[in-house]
This record gives C-alpha cells, sequence and structure tokens, in this order.
C-alpha cells in the first residue's frame, strides 16, 4: 500500500520518469515496512537493538528491490503496461521481503 501510494504520488504528482519514482517510492517503503514488522508483525520476535535489525533489514529488502527493479523494467519493456509491471515487481520483492524477515531479520535464532 505505502509502495503503491509513493509510487503514484511520485510520478504522476511530480512527473518523474517510472523508474525515478520506483526508487523513491521503494526507500519510502523499505522503512515503513520495517516499522510496521518490528512493531506489529513480528513484535514477538528477538527485540535486538534497532540499528542493527535496520541494516539487517535494509540488506535484504535491497535484494528484494534488485528482483522488484529487474522485474519492474523488464516488463515495462516488453509493453505490459506500467500497472502490469509494478504489480510483477512487488509480488517478488514481497515473498523475498516476506521471508527474509522471517527467517533473517526478525528470527529469534538469527
Amino acid at each position: 500500500m505505502v509502495d503503491s501510494l509513493s509510487f503514484l504520488g511520485i510520478h504522476l504528482w511530480l512527473e518523474t520518469e517510472p523508474e525515478t519514482a520506483r526508487l523513491a517510492a521503494f526507500v519510502v517503503a523499505v522503512f515503513t515496512t520495517w516499522l510496521g514488522n518490528r512493531y506489529l508483525t513480528f513484535r514477538s520476535a528477538c527485540r535486538e537493538d534497532a540499528t542493527i535489525q535496520w541494516m539487517r533489514h535494509s540488506f535484504f529488502a535491497l535484494i528484494g528491490f534488485g528482483f522488484n527493479f529487474a522485474i519492474f523494467n523488464y516488463l515495462l519493456q516488453q509493453g505490459s503496461g506500467l500497472q502490469l509491471a509494478f504489480l510483477g515487481g512487488v509480488v517478488m520483492a514481497t515473498l523475498v521481503n516476506f521471508l527474509s524477515s522471517k527467517y533473517f531479520v526478525f528470527n529469534k535464532n538469527a
């Protein structure tokens, strides 16, 4: 939701290129996702130092973004349309980000 709204706001209201809006929306989404995961989704998990946890989360989010941006650009180049390209990237990144958060970022044994 944050990712979508950020992307649309940046792309449509600020009239940026889709790739620029995608990158900026990623930054907003990473921070928002970390907050939500730390204080809601995985609140019962290990409560390590927030800075270390943020760094680990950001590392895995970059990996997810790599998949996201690659799929987004590929689908755009194939003429799939902006919405489908965005959705394709988000689906893959969501999977990568959730699994990495569950097993590596907010795991008591990580």
